[in-house]
């Protein structure tokens, strides 16, 4: 993948993320046994958008999860 094809993938993933509300952005993640908001007490709107990218981008849910935890 090219560079510019690869700026696009992440430029298209945080369009898609958002136009989701924190309700969809939050069920997305229930594939890793995330999939309500009592997983993102602290999570702000800006936080779980960074968390989708992480995820369906560089593949990172559980390291960028784990340090949004220690951070929040």
């Amino acid at each position: 993948m090219s560079l510019p094809s690869y700026n696009n993938y992440v430029d298209n993933a945080i369009i898609d993320a958002t136009k989701m509300n924190d309700a969809q952005l939050v069920s997305s993640f229930s594939h890793h046994g995330c999939g309500d908001f009592s997983h993102f007490i602290n999570f702000d709107r800006d936080s779980l958008i960074d968390l989708y990218v992480a995820d369906r981008v560089y593949g990172m849910f559980h390291s960028v999860y784990a340090k949004m935890l220690n951070t929040l």
